[in-house]
């Protein structure tokens, strides 16, 4: 898989061959750091001064949650991504992203499935796995707090996406829950 800027492969560690960290990104970065190298990278939407470009648009547009795809085209190696994502305030990020990402797939999936629902395709299955999240696997046990958490903050942002399209097309949702066309 290529590196969306294959220009950062050089500057991907320091001086003694350490994989960057902190100094990768905008807002981690010091004007004391000794090596020279500047960030390759913002963490937010877009980068305030306009130069750098966006980790999380990157990862975003990767529309792959288990983030092989984001850590060989934005670091060339998993190792890396793996260490930064042990880094807690790396992951606060990401974890935020991956909300995001979460709620797109499924949204999209969910459009697919309308749309394959009016044309009779068959590929119908397919986006249903994906809105409902078949391809994170079957957990075990009690789910955690955080998950309950992570859960509901994509079933909130999923259903504001599903009402939004619902009220673009026409449909009005009745005192069931149920869509309708608007008479």
């Amino acid at each position: 898989m290529d590196m969306l800027y294959p220009e950062h492969e050089k500057q991907l560690r320091d001086k003694m061959g350490r994989y960057r960290t902190a100094s990768l990104f905008r807002e981690g970065y010091s004007s004391t750091d000794k090596d020279d190298l500047s960030p390759l990278w913002t963490l937010k939407d877009r980068d305030p001064k306009g130069k750098l470009p966006s980790l999380r648009r990157a990862y975003i547009d990767s529309l792959d949650p288990t983030e092989y795809t984001i850590a060989l085209q934005a670091f060339g190696s998993w190792t890396h991504w793996e260490k930064l994502r042990r880094l807690n305030w790396f992951s606060e990020h990401v974890d935020e992203w991956a909300i995001e990402l979460e709620v797109a797939l499924r949204s999209s999936a969910v459009k697919e499935a309308i749309d394959s629902s009016r044309s009779g395709k068959t590929r119908f299955s397919a986006a249903k796995w994906i809105a409902e999240g078949g391809y994170k696997g079957a957990k075990r046990g009690r789910p955690s707090k955080a998950e309950k958490e992570r859960a509901l903050k994509i079933e909130a942002r999923l259903q504001e996406e599903v009402e939004g399209d619902a009220e673009r097309i026409g449909l009005v949702v009745d005192n069931t829950g149920t869509y309708g066309r608007n008479t």
